[in-house]
């Protein structure tokens, strides 16, 4: 792996302990870790009797077998920062996607909370261990699905106080070309207004997703 010609061999990780323990100390080089779960980490668990899309999150007791989304994120940021010459990582809550494809309100916001402490985890990495001079961090997603909004298309959700689902409605089960929110931080983040060249009727300036890659291709080469 690192050009020695010594093997570095692939260590791979099952159980949310081995996960948890990854955040600190020495690591191994080269990790693989997979949750013992068939699909997604959560979203797809067993519901209890009673669940419906309309129940309020965790109704339905989570798996405590299987490590969450901001344990993985910290134990691979604490391998990945063995490079001297840094790194990219990409982070995905990929089950927003099937929550919303179901209209499972209260799973879809599991999903959401689980990937804003994901978030977290990498600012708190970046103000400790790096800064904002020379990490850039892209908050985004690839697509919209459910075509979710409030009362009626193009209607933002309401906050409903807490302990309620939001005011929010499915308007589809499919994805949409609803524009979603992007945010960047850090090094070079000040770049992509340049790419903010196109106007959206509801949101204003927009970029096309392929413009992320492409901010991040240049900065790469130089």
């Amino acid at each position: 792996m690192t050009g020695d010609k010594i093997p570095d061999p692939w260590t791979v990780i099952r159980d949310p302990e081995d996960f948890r323990a990854l955040q600190k100390g020495k690591t191994p080089k080269r990790v693989l870790g997979c949750p013992r779960i068939y699909e997604t980490i959560q979203q797809a668990r067993t519901a209890r009797n009673g669940e419906s899309n309309n129940s309020l999150p965790y109704y339905s007791p989570l798996i405590q077998t299987v490590p969450s989304l901001p344990e993985m994120v910290s134990g691979a940021l604490n391998v990945l920062d063995n490079n001297s010459k840094g790194f990219f990582i990409m982070i995905e809550g990929g089950a927003t996607d099937w929550a919303s494809h179901s209209n499972e309100k209260g799973r879809l916001i599991e999903e959401m909370t689980g990937f804003f402490n994901a978030v977290d985890a990498v600012v708190a990495w970046v103000e400790k261990n790096s800064n904002w001079n020379e990490t850039m961090l892209i908050v985004t997603g690839d697509h919209e699905t459910g075509l979710l909004w409030g009362e009626k298309p193009f209607v933002p959700l309401v906050d409903n106080g807490k302990g309620q689902l939001p005011g929010m409605t499915f308007y589809s089960r499919d994805h949409s070309n609803s524009l979603i929110p992007f945010f960047a931080k850090g090094a070079g983040s000040e770049l992509y207004k340049n790419f903010a060249d196109e106007y959206d009727s509801i949101r204003g300036p927009f970029i096309q997703n392929s413009e992320i890659a492409q901010l991040i291709h240049l900065l790469w080469l130089k």
